[in-house]
């Protein structure tokens, strides 16, 4: 397998928009995000896998944790639908 491995250290000057649909419905500034596999602290790394372009142990994060990760706390489980 070939792979690219990318550090980047935000400092907290990170900006995440998050789409569904085609549509932003949250977008969020400062701390990087807490996702498992890709993020932690000010720093996202993430391992590429060149021969298929997946990100290498990431998995898939449901739309009640990006909400919840990016800040919107009062989201409804309605607007989702």
């Amino acid at each position: 397998m070939r792979k690219i491995s990318i550090s980047a250290k935000c400092s907290d000057l990170c900006n995440v928009e998050y789409y569904k649909d085609g549509e932003c419905i949250i977008e969020s500034d400062g701390y990087v995000p807490d996702f498992k596999g890709i993020c932690r602290g000010d720093y996202i790394d993430i391992s590429i896998d060149l021969d298929t372009g997946k990100i290498i142990g990431f998995n898939p994060i449901s739309h009640e944790d990006v909400m919840n990760e990016l800040g919107d706390e009062d989201w409804e489980e309605d607007e989702e639908e």
